[in-house]
């Protein structure tokens, strides 16, 4: 076999050049996790080019209208619920109405409940909003996940934590609490049913509890209750000065 001596030429292998990247389109396109998205103007220190700007634009469209299909997935929480779950808020208001009633006059409620209305009415003037607001508390209605509503004094479950003006301070306020807890279990309950979560929209702000600003025993309806808990009048006797009442 012939050999061959002629000279051989090796060629030594160029290195590939990347392509220039433009670091601004880099940024707005996968900004770090601290950095903000770039806005639709490019990056305020690094101009983006023509090309680049119709990149990020076309990428910021593209999110915007994922966001918009995500936004449609989310279903409305029907009328009813939300119904249901403002009553139950203004049922919850009323039990604390009620327990704040009762905790500015424990005395008003009681053997003396046995009276007759007028009588004790006469007798107790200062205890008749409590007794009334506790009285009520057997047709405060309730709703459960179904949307069945039913009042308290309907539920049989209920009918043991229904306090009345003839029970102790003691029994009434343990009644008020339990029923409270539970009214705030199917209030959370029903919540939960129609949550994010689940799928659904937030849930309206509800109006915020005015509660009961009702002076204690003895104190005049003028009383007020100052930032440290306690009740005053202004005194009749001596301008500018106050008369405190209460503990």
């Amino acid at each position: 076999m012939a050999e061959y001596t002629g000279e051989v030429i090796y060629e030594k292998p160029q290195a590939r050049v990347k392509p220039a990247v433009n670091p601004a389109l880099v940024n707005a396109l996968v900004p770090p996790v601290s950095t903000p998205v770039t806005p639709m103007g490019g990056t305020p220190n690094i101009p983006l080019s023509p090309q680049d700007q119709r990149a990020f634009n076309l990428s910021q469209i593209n999110r915007n209208a994922a966001a918009q299909i995500e936004a449609e997935k989310i279903k409305p929480i029907p009328e009813k619920t939300n119904a249901s779950v403002l009553e139950n808020h203004q049922s919850l208001n009323k039990l604390d109405d009620a327990l704040e009633l009762l905790e500015s006059n424990k005395n008003a409620i009681g053997l003396k409940g046995n009276l007759g209305q007028f009588l004790l009415n006469n007798l107790d003037s200062q205890g008749i909003d409590t007794r009334a607001a506790i009285s009520d508390i057997g047709s405060i209605v309730l709703h459960d996940r179904s949307g069945a509503n039913v009042t308290v004094g309907e539920s049989p479950r209920l009918m043991p934590f229904i306090p009345s003006p003839t029970d102790t301070y003691e029994a009434a306020k343990n009644k008020l609490t339990r029923m409270r807890k539970y009214a705030s279990e199917e209030q959370d309950a029903l919540k939960a049913t129609y949550s994010k979560e689940q799928g659904f929209k937030d849930f309206p702000v509800l109006p915020a509890r005015v509660g009961i600003n009702k002076p204690p025993v003895g104190a005049p309806p003028e009383a007020k209750k100052a930032p440290d808990g306690k009740w005053y009048s202004p005194d009749p006797t001596r301008a500018g000065k106050y008369i405190q009442w209460g503990d």
